[in-house]
């Protein structure tokens, strides 16, 4: 990936990158309003911004790159559900885990409450650490005794006991919420073993398929900052000389992401049953539904959803 084309280097629009969408402030919180309330002493969190893409990656990335502070992340992952029980690639990191042996040492960035490694450590025999910026998190973390540190992934390379130390470094939808993504890889990358070591990527695929009618507010600044797809993916791994086996971690066929997508576009809560019959009174919303599946990214033949994990390793 061009640096000059990267969010790293955001002081001007880098050249090969286009302008897809500016936010005001005052139309961004109403669009997390449609799923969790923003309270009055949290609206200082939001900034106008806009959306740029790179021609090459297809990553698209907000100017400026402002993330949430501390104060609004320990506000928002206090809404029911923001921590999932399971995600969909959790069993294929586990499987990849598993294959590494007992004597593995497996961590994983920005761990929050510790759910994926409450699952590592029902089916594999690594030893488990965590990483996360958040006290709350850590503090869920650690009471349920798993080794888990306070701070960022700079503070671990500081100290040079941890180069080279994990066999996997796992960052499950975290790339989206930092302003500069490409030196958190790097800085991930000096704790990998070279020899056998996996990293594993995972981030929404955007846009997801229940933005079909437009921006969704979490899937924005301040909670992510990046909008990643398939081809970025295939750029980060050239960018550090690592090999990428990217996953599809959609659920169904490509008939229900039609139905998905085209449900969302029209705000409809009705059964799948129904949809023939919506899709008869809406031809237009339709052809674009078919036209925004038909060229959406595929790994392995099966087209991506709302998530996408990459596998990366030298």
């Amino acid at each position: 990936m061009k640096s000059t084309a990267h969010p790293d280097f955001q002081i001007v629009p880098a050249e090969g990158a286009r302008r897809i969408a500016h936010f005001k402030r005052d139309e961004i919180i109403p669009l997390y309003e449609e799923s969790l309330p923003v309270p009055q002493d949290m609206r200082n969190e939001f900034c106008d911004f806009e959306l740029w893409e790179c021609e090459q990656s297809k990553l698209i990335y907000a100017m400026p790159a402002i993330p949430g502070s501390g104060r609004f992340y320990e506000w928002i992952t206090k809404e029911e559900g923001y921590y999932p029980t399971a995600r969909r690639e959790w069993a294929i990191i586990a499987d990849e885990v598993s294959k590494l042996g007992p004597d593995a040492h497996v961590i994983d960035i920005g761990c929050g409450a510790g759910n994926l490694l409450d699952y590592l450590r029902t089916c594999t025999k690594a030893t488990l650490h965590g990483l996360d910026a958040t006290p709350t998190s850590v503090e869920i973390c650690r009471s349920k005794g798993h080794t888990a540190h306070l701070g960022l992934l700079s503070d671990l390379i500081a100290d040079k006991a941890n180069h080279g130390k994990f066999s996997a470094v796992i960052m499950t939808h975290l790339l989206e919420h930092v302003p500069k993504p490409i030196e958190l890889v790097a800085e991930a990358s000096v704790l990998l073993k070279k020899d056998g070591g996996k990293l594993f990527i995972s981030t929404p695929h955007s846009p997801t398929l229940y933005e079909g009618s437009g921006y969704h507010g979490k899937n924005l600044p301040p909670h992510h900052l990046t909008r990643w797809r398939a081809p970025a993916y295939v750029e980060l791994a050239k960018r550090f000389g690592m090999q990428v086996d990217i996953r599809s971690l959609v659920t169904g066929s490509t008939l229900g992401a039609l139905a998905d997508h085209f449900a969302s576009a029209l705000k409809l809560k009705v059964g799948r049953k129904k949809l023939p019959m919506e899709a008869v009174k809406h031809p237009v919303q339709l052809v674009r539904s078919l036209y925004a599946i038909a060229t959406r990214d595929r790994a392995n033949g099966k087209i991506i959803g709302d998530d996408i994990l990459g596998i990366f390793s030298f």
